[in-house]
């Protein structure tokens, strides 16, 4: 038996639940990203997780944050 259901489910609440937001209202239409040197701004919202389904309604920025401030 092979595993990975777990984060396919999640995953998949994940993307149903920011659907929801999205049609509510809720949807992230732009991003301002300042003092980016290294990096495309495209780089930034992949390493913090931030994708054309992310809603604002359920963005954790404090996890957005850990995941760049992780990246070297």
């Amino acid at each position: 038996m092979k595993g990975g259901h777990v984060e396919e489910l999640a995953s998949a609440a994940s993307d149903t639940r920011n659907a929801i937001a999205n049609s509510a209202g809720f949807r992230i239409t732009a991003v301002a990203i300042n003092g980016r040197k290294q990096l495309t701004q495209d780089e930034v919202l992949a390493i913090g997780g931030v994708n054309g389904r992310s809603s604002l309604l359920f963005l954790d920025a404090a996890a957005v944050r850990n995941r760049l401030k992780s990246n070297p």
